[in-house]
């Protein structure tokens, strides 16, 4: 800064200049940024007025964007790189005076990637029903749906152990049950994983009853010789057998066969007469 002195006696003036230097001035606009995952760039207006030094941190995710230097107000941008990793991390930019200890420093704050890692995507469950189980790795705090499709058969047994959103991946093991299925078919459910915008699924398969099923188990046929076809359904191995030598299978098909076909001999006994066919399960 500048100041004068004046000294005057009558029409006569003299005038003294002061001039005084200014301190070593550092300003920063801005000392924090927070950044979520996916990245992005920080602006950092600088005003000093002395030639300043940037430190770098040991860190190759905070890159200069743009590497104008001058002893004077302006702005320096940086890339901050996507997180892809599951922890937060931090950065420091120190801005110092090379001949002095006069510095100022910027924090690059960024959140961690987030995740739901399930140790497997499916679960097979006998028929009878039972518990199971499935480990979690996370660093959110997750929620747990069923959806109603299949909320009848499905549910919880124990809440999971809490997470924290801010830390690094933890481990969480929620149990659930399924019940007895009295159905013929296979059935599917599913539970769903989810934070914000990140979902994971887990698929339940349960098995059906064993059972077989015949769509006509009584057969009123005339005299003459004739054919026969058998409609059925099956989950489980069974063997065929027929009563009579008059009964006679077309063909041996796959146990899986939804049709199976029967030779009807012609009725020379001048009576009525009854057979039967048999179709069994391995374990009687």
């Amino acid at each position: 800064r500048e100041g004068e002195i004046k000294i005057s006696s009558g029409d006569i003036t003299e005038t003294i200049k002061i001039y005084q230097s200014g301190s070593a001035i550092l300003v920063l606009s801005q000392n924090e940024f927070s950044l979520s995952s996916e990245g992005g760039t920080v602006s950092i207006d600088i005003s000093s007025n002395f030639e300043y030094e940037v430190d770098m941190p040991d860190a190759d995710w905070v890159k200069a964007a743009d590497k104008t230097r001058a002893v004077s107000s302006h702005t320096l941008v940086y890339n901050v790189s996507p997180n892809t990793s599951h922890d937060n991390r931090e950065a420091v930019i120190i801005f110092k005076d090379a001949n002095s200890d006069k510095k100022e420093s910027v924090t690059i704050k960024q959140k961690q990637k987030d995740a739901i890692i399930l140790s497997d995507d499916k679960v097979e469950i006998a028929q009878e029903g039972g518990t199971f189980y499935v480990d979690v790795n996370s660093n959110v705090d997750y929620s747990i749906e069923i959806p109603s499709s299949c909320s009848s058969w499905l549910s919880r047994t124990s809440a999971p152990s809490s997470t924290n959103a801010t830390r690094a991946l933890s481990k969480t093991t929620p149990y659930f049950k399924a019940t007895n299925s009295e159905n013929y078919d296979k059935r599917e459910g599913e539970i769903i994983f989810k934070y914000n915008d990140i979902t994971e699924t887990f698929k339940v398969f349960q098995s059906g009853g064993a059972v077989i099923v015949l769509s006509q188990d009584t057969y009123n046929i005339e005299g003459g010789a004739t054919t026969i076809s058998v409609q059925l359904k099956s989950n489980i191995n069974y063997t065929v057998s027929t009563s009579n030598d008059w009964i006679s299978e077309v063909s041996t098909r796959a146990v899986s066969s939804s049709t199976r076909n029967f030779n009807i001999a012609t009725n020379k006994t001048g009576k009525s007469r009854t057979g039967k066919i048999s179709f069994t399960s391995s374990d009687g």
